[in-house]
């Protein structure tokens, strides 16, 4: 496992700390997508949102240390330092330095609004884990919001996940021993970004994109693949399929291809759980109404998420607003 670290020095970054084998294999993956078929497989057409991000994303390498700034702020994390003189260094820090000490007050509340108002509400497998909170408050919220929606697990799951990010679903489920493999397809420095999250806070076995094979599938809990290799899971049905706050973020038309491949490979009965903006915020024309789902049979459509009647890190815009979606084949 990984560990991650922080200090003084290195506030503007998430520092982990690994092995030698661990960097030799992130090292390899970013030598594969340099190559001309991967890059060129990319989309091509992205949001300003995803412009930002990966124009300020970083990853950097020291003896057995990884160095990351990601969209995926970890509460450790800060923005980077982007002001080159000392006395600007200064003020945004301290800047910052307020910023966290309002979060930590406005968390003490908002656990006890949690409580209040979620817990009460929401009741199903999934227990509340104060831990993964912590690590991602508003993300965390998400998940154990979508999984209590499932009724009731029958068995352990083999779960795919469009755009997972930290890929927190993952751990989730894991912790309560119902996930048999979990697969997320995302863009690259997302995939460095759930690595580095999942070997920080688990065991399991992750093969990222470049380690994978139609041969060696099987042999991983954590499948980590970028959009073009969509192929290798020709041999492969899922349980449960996810999708939270990526589909709002791409164009419509390639929203409606992943639902037209969740639907393939999802087995008779399989559940798609989807949390989205009702109206993008980043893309011209992406509408919750324009999703093509035609063939699922429709369980649930939600406009009015319990935890989001009080909470002020969702914007109350009308382009902010989200629907969940809960869909069977």
């Amino acid at each position: 496992m990984m560990k991650i670290e922080n200090d003084n020095q290195t506030r503007f970054l998430t520092k982990f700390e690994g092995s030698s084998n661990d960097i030799y294999r992130l090292c390899n993956f970013l030598a594969y997508i340099q190559k001309p078929h991967v890059s060129r497989s990319l989309p091509q057409k992205i949001s300003y949102f995803w412009k930002e991000l990966l124009e300020s994303s970083f990853v950097g390498f020291g003896p057995n240390i990884v160095y990351l700034k990601s969209g995926n702020n970890f509460p450790s994390s800060v923005e980077i330092n982007i002001f080159p003189k000392k006395i600007y260094s200064q003020i945004f820090f301290l800047f910052n330095i307020f910023k966290k000490i309002l979060y930590r007050l406005f968390s003490f509340s908002y656990d006890k609004s949690i409580q209040n108002i979620i817990f009460n509400n929401i009741t199903g497998k999934i227990k509340f884990n104060s831990n993964l909170f912590k690590m991602h408050p508003q993300r965390y919220l998400d998940y154990f919001y979508l999984l209590n929606q499932i009724e009731r697990f029958k068995k352990k799951l083999i779960v795919l996940e469009i755009g997972g990010g930290l890929s927190i679903s993952s751990l989730i489920l894991n912790k309560e021993k119902l996930l048999t493999k979990y697969i997320n397809i995302d863009l690259p420095n997302q995939i460095i970004t759930s690595f580095l999250f999942l070997r920080s806070n688990s065991k399991l076995k992750i093969a990222l994109p470049n380690e994978v094979s139609i041969k060696n599938i099987k042999k991983f809990d954590i499948i980590l693949l970028l959009p073009h290799q969509k192929k290798l899971l020709r041999n492969t049905k899922i349980d449960l399929a996810l999708n939270v706050s990526s589909f709002q973020e791409m164009q419509i038309q390639t929203v409606n291809e992943y639902l037209s491949f969740v639907y393939q490979k999802l087995k008779k009965g399989g559940i798609f759980l989807s949390l989205n903006q009702t109206i993008s915020h980043y893309i011209k024309n992406n509408i919750f109404n324009n999703y093509n789902i035609k063939k699922f049979k429709i369980i649930k459509i939600n406009h009015n998420l319990p935890f989001e009647i009080k909470n002020p890190i969702i914007k109350k815009k009308p382009n902010f607003r989200r629907t969940f979606l809960n869909l069977v084949k």
